[in-house]
This record gives C-alpha cells, sequence and structure tokens, in this order.
C-alpha cells in the first residue's frame, strides 16, 4: 500500500483544523436579554449565518467553531445599528466597552489592532468628517462642491491613510494583523507588494485560511464578471444591425416621445443620470458633439435614478438642448428598457441608424464612442 496516499489527506485535514472560539461579551451600555450574532463568510463578506445567544443584562457567552478569520456582526435588537468585530479561530475574545465603542483583547491581533488604530485615528475621523461633509452637499444638490469636498480632502486624506498603513504593515513583519490589512486594502500587484514584506511564520500560520478563502472569493467572482462580460458583449454583437427596441416615455415638456419619432436622423440613445458621476463627465464632449453634427445627428437623453424635479434642473443648468424624456425606476415597464438595450452600467449610449437600427452599443464614458460617431457623420 502506498503510505504517501494516505499521509496527504490527513495533512490537509490539518490544515483545515476546525478551532473552537470562545467569546465574552460584555457592553455595558445596553441591558438586553439577548444579543443577535451574524456571522460572515470566511473571506470576510457577507453574513451567511445568524443565531441567538441569552444575554444578562448585556453579558453573554458564546463559542463559533472556525477554520478561518470571520467577522461577526453583533445586534441587541432587530432593526437597530450593528457592531462587528473580527474573531481569529482558536482565540478566547472578550468583547467589552460599549456599542458604539467596541474593545476586544484575547489574542495579539487585536493588540496590533489597536496599535494600528491608534495611529490612524486622525486620520481616519478627518476621513469620515469629509465623507458626511462630501454627502450632504451631494444630497442637497450642490454636486460641484461635493466633487470639491472629495477631490481636495477625501482623496488626499486617504492616501494619507494607505501610507500610514503601509508604514504598518512593513513594521509588523510577523504580525497576522499586517496580513490582515494588505488583503483588505489591496489587490492584485498592489497586495503582492505588501504581503513579500511580511514573514513566512506569519502567512503560514492561522491566516492561511483567511487569505485562501479571500484569493478564491476574489477568483470566483472574477470568472463571474468574466462571464457576465462576455454574455453582456454576445448580446450586443446580436443586437447590432437589429430594430432599436420600440419604447414610449414622457418627455420633459410634458408630453410622451417615442422612438419611432427618432427614425431620418442618427441618434444617439443615452442612458444617464445625475448622481451617475461619468454621466455628468461626458456632457461637455455630448454638447460638443451634437453641435458639430448639427441637423445630422439628434440625442435621446433617457434619464435613470433621478427626480423629476432633479432631471429637469440638471437639463436646464447644464444647457442639454437635445430631446430628454425619463423613466420611473419603480416602474417595471418602463425599467425592462434597460435589459432590451443592453444596459449593464452608466452611462450606456446606443448608436441607432437613421432607419432605428442599432449600429453600437458603448458602455461607460469612451472616448471611442465619439470616434465612432466621426466615422460615421464625418464629413
Amino acid at each position: 500500500m502506498n503510505k504517501r496516499l494516505l499521509i496527504l489527506p490527513l495533512l490537509a485535514l490539518c490544515g483545515r483544523a476546525v478551532a473552537q472560539t470562545d467569546v465574552t461579551v460584555n457592553l455595558k451600555d445596553k441591558t438586553v436579554d439577548s444579543i443577535l450574532v451574524y456571522v460572515s463568510d470566511p473571506s470576510l463578506g457577507h453574513a451567511e449565518r445568524s443565531f441567538t445567544v441569552a444575554a444578562k443584562g448585556g453579558k453573554a457567552k458564546f463559542r463559533i467553531e472556525e477554520t478561518s478569520l470571520r467577522r461577526i456582526y453583533l445586534q441587541a435588537k432587530p432593526g437597530e445599528k450593528r457592531t462587528n468585530i473580527v474573531l481569529v479561530p482558536g482565540a478566547k475574545v472578550n468583547v467589552t466597552g460599549t456599542w458604539d465603542d467596541v474593545k476586544v483583547s484575547g489574542h495579539d491581533f487585536y493588540k496590533d489592532d489597536a496599535a494600528y488604530k491608534a495611529t490612524t485615528k486622525d486620520n481616519e475621523t478627518k476621513f469620515q468628517d469629509a465623507l458626511k461633509r462630501a454627502k450632504k452637499l451631494k444630497e442637497s444638490g450642490a454636486e460641484e462642491a461635493a466633487n470639491n469636498v472629495y477631490r481636495d480632502e477625501v482623496y488626499k486624506i486617504r492616501e494619507n491613510l494607505y501610507a500610514q498603513t503601509d508604514a504598518f504593515i512593513a513594521s509588523h513583519a510577523n504580525s497576522a494583523y499586517s496580513i490582515y490589512l494588505a488583503m483588505t486594502n489591496w489587490r492584485g500587484e498592489e497586495r503582492d507588494k505588501r504581503m513579500a514584506k511580511i514573514s513566512d511564520e506569519a502567512k503560514n500560520g492561522f491566516m492561511k485560511n483567511y487569505t485562501d478563502a479571500v484569493l478564491t472569493s476574489e477568483k470566483k467572482l472574477k470568472e463571474e464578471q468574466e462571464r457576465r462580460e462576455k454574455e453582456r458583449e454576445e448580446q450586443m454583437a446580436k443586437m447590432q444591425g437589429t430594430d432599436a427596441p420600440a419604447f414610449t416615455l414622457p418627455a420633459i415638456d410634458g408630453t410622451e416621445l417615442s422612438t419611432a419619432d427618432l427614425k431620418g436622423k442618427v441618434t444617439v440613445v443615452d442612458f444617464w443620470g445625475k448622481w451617475c458621476y461619468w454621466c455628468m463627465k461626458g456632457m461637455p464632449d455630448m454638447k460638443k458633439y451634437y453641435e458639430k453634427y448639427a441637423g445630422k445627428l439628434e440625442i435621446l437623453g433617457v434619464n435613470y435614478g433621478d427626480t423629476e424635479e432633479v432631471w429637469k434642473k440638471t437639463v436646464e443648468e447644464n444647457e442639454l438642448t437635445w430631446k430628454h424624456v425619463r423613466m420611473d425606476r419603480t416602474n417595471k415597464e418602463q425599467t425592462a428598457i434597460l435589459q432590451q438595450y443592453g444596459v449593464s452600467g452608466f452611462p450606456t449610449k446606443v448608436i441607432l441608424s437613421a432607419e432605428g437600427k442599432i449600429i453600437k452599443v458603448v458602455v461607460g464614458e469612451d472616448p471611442a464612442f465619439y470616434k465612432f460617431l466621426d466615422e460615421v457623420l464625418g464629413e
């Protein structure tokens, strides 16, 4: 008998050994009789299961058997804000503090977590504050001011945080927490550069199951994205040369406009929204080409996701002088148009011939779109 065949499965089982993680919760600011616990998948993604544990006053104990790092979410009552922590397999984890300011102990992982957060606290506070201000400005309609906050503050602070994170990894080469930071902040070559700074001992420890789970999850996601992209490209290829699906939607002047009214000129059906950064970024070039091919080119802007008030205000303020209709995102009959036209992202620009046939579908703000318009309409 080949003994090697027996040894390899045993080694594999050892690598996936289940560890018992004991958790003690003592959060003092709420008196509850039970605590809801949600457990993420091994890559720290979505919550895949949940259970309820009895509590006395806010104190509870429970055990989780796992092979990998997990994130758990604790909730005092359904509908309330959840607090989350990362569990190290096999550790005796103590959760103290308050529901809004949780402190975790019981493993060196948590000591390094506290050290890292102390280093980045000031920048993290500035980052969250800038995000809130940008969000409020955007919600109030001050789009340009919001973009300025993102450009001048949010992005710069984020780069400072990345630099601090990078420095922490470099100075904590034997830390499992450094692996966690590298895996959650970067991908591809950038991640590989950070992981190369970490010792093999740390990488081959209890974090290995976690890194394997993350890489497996990312591989599946990439394969799914590639599959969808291939399907989208195949759909767009089939659409070329076919009659554009007919639809009628409310126009900006209060009437209704049908695609049947567009025949006679090359037409761009532009699926857009004010909420879409790249949609708005492309509007100056759209205006330029509408003027460049005046009399030969028609544009039909199909707004999705904005209120009627925001839609009309955006068209007026940006002087978008072509035809405009709007679909109600709650109207299934109207939103079915997105699928009929192969809209998988915003903006999507569909070029129709003067006879109403689909010539090309372009997703995103792509310079190739304008080059193609020149080829079709160029003098």
